[in-house]
């Protein structure tokens, strides 16, 4: 993640770029920012005049000289502001020098807009000055504002950016009166009396400040001699002029928008706002900000209004577009989705067998208090149908957790991470970053803040299957917000037995109560049948896919003290798996009928079991006849892992399961050969009876004696070097900790544990975790430790349905990509072993293709995916498969 520091020492030094600036010399430049009013402020950049390459503040106070490269550009309220491009030639000098023995720093107020832009460089700051004084980091979506205190000690207060926009800042500071106030956007932030630290303002006895070397834009500085009042950083003065620049605007749109419903609502609601602030003449920041992002999006959405107009959707009260399901893009209620489709059909293409998802997004025109979907079935030309029974709908759910591509902990970041039914199950608290969680404790809803921090050693417990905290069994109507979005997600099951063709359904479209249209799903179903996963170079052997603490009957009963109750959460979960593409799923070997029930649950749903789980090698189970284990007794403990594998090997038979499927696992993270040696013993046993050993550790363990693992997992590398080279001397490859499970971006786990891995001759993966339901799996800050975010792709709830991630559903993609790969090999090797040459022409084509996309995985995986259907259809039409 990219850090971008901006500090606003001493006196804020404004940005100011006179080179560029082409307004004639002392030709006065008018702000339309509202000003604070009764208290005149000492520095007074509202507005300004223009004498030579500078530029003289409102008051006369203040004189700003910017560097080659600053500019002014457009400010808030349509006034004009100071841009900066991040290089030192667009550094500024604020000349104070008239009241410099007035800005002493003892008592003073400040406030600025800004506005910040993607930087390139980090660490870079946005106003730079004096050791001490006032300054920003901005982190991704939020900021941190800092106050730098003489003597040890500072105040920091953290806050969340509005996107891509202006940002509203002031603070407050005496040291006489011991008071220190924070406010952003009109908000209280922070309110503090009886606060002794000096935090000087200017540190200099020269007048001069510097501001620049940062990527964004500052309008409307202001510096007060004295606390003024906070209350008065809440609300602005409305004058008619800007209520005039307003009106323009939105008669700007609803001529851009020719009389579309869409815009004639958007337009109606913002002059309704607008015309109420100005009979009062003043406005709440806060309220202004929510006008002027429904009025940013109002004009971004004429283009929708004009195409929905002309179909079923014309008549909803919002704008409506599929977006890319699987999206790098941190997409929220506050970002506007790249790449939008404005239609009234959702297409996907799906083949038979597979799991899948459409996502859509919808802009309110206005509040509206309820929006409802409800589903049909998908039907084709020649009387095909996929019911509605094979389809669910969901919401994304926003929230604050510790990154987007990383599985460390860290500060919060606004990411799309939750599926959900009930839109009241979380609340949001942005200001202040934290995430509400619906809990029913004593039968009666309340939310309570689960953004904590600390280990399971220190923090509050939370034991799902006591936790009064469920989700609905199905999508609930879902409030929408004028001026900012909800992603919704549809998920899709294509069964084995449908034809190919095209599968339409109705969705129709419910809004506060009244039908007010409806949208079209269109599923082109593809003419066979997705195989289970295989390697890249050996067709015969299956790509593994392993997740731990993938829920067990065994410790369910544990954990549910009924046996009834855990056997269908059991069921719940190795369907859930196999929705998201785990396909070959590991299960844990037990001396009771756990084992047996899992294993025929599994195949019930048609899951392989391709890995049983028997346990460690040191600190295994021991047969009932056993006596105990003594560790200290190698001998001993020898004669229980040789009767202990008998057993394995033969309970698994009975299920038709192979000895070289079940895994005993060694060390962990094992490092060195002598680490590596205290497997000999038992390795030798393992191997004897066809079983195999698993370790995890790096690289270097194929130095250390590596005859003592048949399975190494190795973390965080994906190289098709090092699989062959544990190819080579007959070992099983796979990696962990490549992510870990645990960032939020789907695209990320699509990439890395599908065509990444695949096409690096992995066979397969092996992570941590599917649900962590020890420790608090809705707070992203609380695990075993504070190094690592929650490991999880779902969230276990004591009733109703799971909880699972838009990650798990990059997850799934990924599987799935590979399983097209599978599929495209398979049928090149039958073109191969057909001796034709125009069949091994064809499988020529496609394998070189594949091999050649750009390596590890960097291309556009959705192409790739078109790609790998073009070839398989081309390959099946030349071995003259039925098309159907």
């Amino acid at each position: 993640m990219k850090i971008y520091r901006f500090l606003l020492s001493a006196a804020l030094l404004l940005p100011a770029a006179a080179t560029l600036f082409a307004a004639p010399e002392k030709q006065k430049e008018e702000s339309k920012t509202p000003v604070i009013r009764n208290v005149p402020p000492i520095l007074d950049f509202t507005s300004w005049k223009t004498e030579g390459k500078s530029f003289r503040d409102k008051t006369g106070n203040g004189l700003l000289t910017g560097g080659e490269t600053m500019t002014v550009c457009d400010g808030p309220f349509g006034g004009k502001a100071f841009q900066f491009d991040g290089l030192k030639t667009s550094v500024a000098t604020l000349d104070v020098s008239k009241v410099a023995k007035k800005l002493d720093g003892f008592d003073y107020a400040i406030s600025f807009w800004f506005k910040a832009t993607p930087q390139d460089t980090t660490n870079k700051p946005l106003l730079s000055g004096n050791s001490t004084g006032l300054g920003i980091d901005i982190r991704g979506t939020s900021a941190t504002f800092n106050a730098r205190a003489v003597g040890p000690g500072g105040f920091s207060k953290s806050f969340p950016l509005i996107e891509n926009d202006w940002n509203h800042v002031a603070f407050i500071f005496s040291l006489h009166k011991k008071v220190k106030q924070f406010y952003v956007n009109g908000y209280p932030m922070h309110n503090q009396i009886g606060y002794g630290k000096f935090f000087p303002l200017v540190g200099n006895t020269s007048g001069k400040l510097t501001i620049g070397s940062f990527k964004g834009a500052i309008a409307d500085l202001r510096i007060w001699d004295a606390p003024i009042p906070g209350e008065q950083f809440r609300s602005m003065e409305l004058t008619e002029k800007n209520a005039a620049s307003l009106r323009a605007r939105i008669a700007q749109l609803k001529k851009d928008g020719d009389n579309t419903n869409g815009v004639t609502i958007m337009a109606e609601e913002l002059s309704r706002e607008l015309e109420a602030a100005a009979a009062k003449k003043e406005m709440l920041i806060d309220d202004y900000n929510t006008l002027a992002r429904r009025l940013k999006v109002a004009e971004r959405l004429v283009t929708a209004s004009k195409v929905l107009s002309k179909t079923t959707m014309k008549d909803v009260p919002f704008a409506f577009f599929q977006a890319k399901t699987i999206s790098p893009e941190i997409r929220t209620p506050n970002t506007f989705p790249s790449g939008p489709i404005y239609t009234d059909t959702l297409k996907t293409v799906s083949a038979k067998d597979e799991y899948s998802s459409i996502t859509f997004f919808i802009y309110p025109y206005k509040d509206l208090q309820s929006i409802e979907f409800e589903l049909s079935d998908l039907k084709s030309a020649s009387g095909g149908v996929i019911p509605a029974s094979e389809m669910e709908m969901t919401f994304v759910q926003c929230w604050y957790q510790s990154g987007w591509n990383s599985y460390f902990g860290g500060t919060g970041n606004y990411v799309p991470g939750l599926r959900l039914r009930d839109p009241t199950l979380l609340k949001i608290d942005e200001r202040n970053k934290r995430n509400l969680l619906r809990i029913n404790y004593g039968g009666k809803p309340d939310y309570y803040n689960i953004t904590h921090f600390g280990s399971v050693k220190t923090g509050p417990s939370f034991i799902w299957p006591f936790e009064p905290v469920y989700d609905a069994d199905k999508l609930l109507p879902c409030p929408g917000k004028f001026g900012w979005n909800r992603q919704f997600w549809i998920d899709l099951y294509v069964p084995k037995t449908a034809k190919a063709g095209v599968y339409t359904g109705k969705v129709q479209v419910k809004t506060d109560g009244v039908n007010t249209g409806y949208f079209t799903i269109s599923v082109n179903v593809l003419p066979f049948v997705l195989p289970y996963p295989k390697t890249q170079f050996d067709l015969s052997r299956p790509y593994l896919q392993t997740l731990a603490n993938d829920r067990q009957l065994k410790e369910h009963i544990a954990e549910l003290k009924d046996r009834k109750a855990a056997e269908e959460m059991t069921a719940k979960h190795i369907l859930n798996l196999k929705k998201h593409g785990i396909l070959c799923q590991r299960v844990s070997f037990t001396l009771d009928d756990t084992f047996e029930w899992m294993v025929n649950k599994m195949r019930e749903y048609g899951v392989d079991v391709e890995w049983v789980d028997a346990g460690s090698c040191h600190d295994s189970w021991t047969l009932p006849e056993s006596p105990p284990l003594s560790k200290c007794d190698l001998a001993a403990d020898l004669v229980r892992m040789d009767k202990q594998t008998d057993y394995a090997v033969k309970a698994a038979g009975r299920l038709g399961i192979e000895p070289s499927k079940i895994y005993y696992y060694g060390i962990d993270e094992a490092q060195d050969a002598g680490t590596l040696r205290r497997m000999a013993a038992y390795c030798d046993i393992i191997f004897r009876k066809g079983m195999r050993t698993c370790k995890t550790g790096w690289e270097d363990n194929y130095f250390n004696l590596p005859a003592y693992e048949t399975y190494h997992s190795t973390a965080s590398l994906i190289n098709r070097k090092i699989s062959e080279r544990w190819h080579a001397i007959g070992n099983l490859l796979t990696t962990y900790a490549a992510p870990f499970v645990g960032p939020d971006n789907p695209e990320l786990m699509r990439r890395t544990h599908g065509l990444e891995m695949y096409r690096s001759n992995y066979d397969g993966w092996y992570n941590l975790a599917y649900a962590q339901s020890k420790y608090h799996a809705w707070n992203d800050q609380y695990g075993y430790d504070t190094t690592y975010r929650a490991f999880r792709f779902t969230i276990c709830t004591n009733k109703g349905p799971l909880v699972n991630t838009v990650a798990f559903c990059g997850m799934r993609d990924g599987q799935n990509d590979v399983r097209y790969a599978t599929k495209m090999y398979q049928l090149a090797d039958e073109c191969f072993k057909s001796g034709k040459l125009e069949n091994i022409i064809a499988a020529r084509k496609a394998i070189a293709w594949f091999r050649e996309l750009p390596f590890p995985g960097s291309g556009d995986l959705d192409q790739t995916r078109a790609g790998m259907t073009y070839h398989i259809l081309a390959l099946m039409k030349q071995l003259g498969k039925e098309m159907n």
